[in-house]
């Protein structure tokens, strides 16, 4: 969580940081929380939970992508946006693609099967997931950018759900994965060309 928090702040201040910046926070994450013996992972996944976590990811984007074209019409949302566009376009589509596959599993594993398995186990569903959610949000708002944390507790109410019902955070990774990939575009963000594939710092 630390890792995560610390990699959201760095990458706010300097955006050209972003790509290797969270993934080493990710990826540094995901390696202290690692699954012994496959059980932070859950169940494996069957092809309905895999499915539906195909069609959460399509449903979140839709919803992202209205909540995008209404905030930017406003100053505040208009800058937001552009942050992060210049987050996102840091790196070639390429590179930016690719790194979401590690980026995503390692996420979901931290956050949905490392910190929320064990808040549940401590008190109750609801609680687990409300917390898990909550925390996650909040490292996300040391970026200096209000979608990032709007973002994570989107997420974290969609694929939590996902990783509670099925018993594996294999569905809500595919959730993120897929969010991910259609906000980054193309179709990406209404408000603005496609964030990757281009250098918006320079």
């Amino acid at each position: 969580m630390a890792l995560q928090g610390g990699a959201a702040l760095v990458a706010g201040r300097w955006p050209r940081t972003f790509w290797p910046v969270m993934s080493a926070g990710l990826l540094g994450g995901a390696w202290v929380v690692r699954p012994r013996g496959g059980a932070g992972w859950g169940r494996p996944p069957d092809r309905a939970g895999l499915v539906a976590g195909a069609l959460a990811g399509v449903g979140l984007y839709g919803l992202t992508a209205a909540v995008a074209a209404a905030v930017g019409r406003t100053r505040r949302g208009g800058a937001a946006l552009a942050g992060y566009r210049a987050r996102m376009g840091s790196a070639p589509r390429p590179l930016a693609r690719g790194l979401l596959v590690p980026d995503v599993v390692a996420e979901e594993l931290l956050w949905r099967g490392a910190v929320q398995g064990a808040l549940v186990a401590e008190g109750s569903p609801a609680a687990g997931l409300a917390g898990a959610t909550a925390i996650y949000a909040a490292t996300q708002a040391a970026s200096g950018n209000p979608l990032f944390p709007l973002a994570a507790a989107a997420l974290g109410l969609v694929t939590g759900p996902l990783a509670l019902r099925t018993g594996s955070v294999w569905p809500g990774a595919v959730a993120h994965l897929v969010w991910a990939q259609l906000c980054l575009g193309p179709p990406g963000l209404p408000g603005g060309p496609s964030p990757v594939g281009r250098d918006p710092l320079g």
